[in-house]
């Protein structure tokens, strides 16, 4: 698949929860978590000089109030993910699903409503 000539750090899984965090934005009751296989979700910062402080991501979890976190925080969401550059938000917003390189993990998404009002 090809993305343009954004060279953002993240992957499908971080792209997806970021894009859910939007949608379900101001949801009290509404958690989504997706996660990739190879313990990483894209390319992964410890293959990218110089961001070695960076965690390698294999995903992340968002909820109704990440959204509005990432606004007082600064992040520009849709911003981002136009670059995809996922991971650096995910980190910042303590959303991200750290892991060491290398390991497997099964694709997994999972979304979890709690009682309808």
């Amino acid at each position: 698949m090809t993305v343009g000539k954004e060279k953002g750090i993240g992957g499908r899984n971080q792209e997806f929860v970021l894009s859910a965090a939007l949608k379900i934005a101001g949801s009290e009751n509404i958690v989504i978590g997706s996660v990739d296989t190879d313990g990483t979700d894209g390319p992964g910062t410890q293959f990218m000089d110089g961001l070695s402080e960076i965690p390698c991501l294999a995903g992340g979890i968002v909820d109704g109030q990440t959204a509005a976190q990432a606004k007082k925080l600064g992040i520009d969401l849709i911003g981002e993910l136009k670059r995809h550059n996922t991971t650096v938000p995910l980190v910042k917003l303590n959303s991200g699903v750290v892991v060491s390189p290398n390991i497997s993990l099964i694709d997994l998404t999972v979304g979890l409503i709690l009682g309808r009002k």
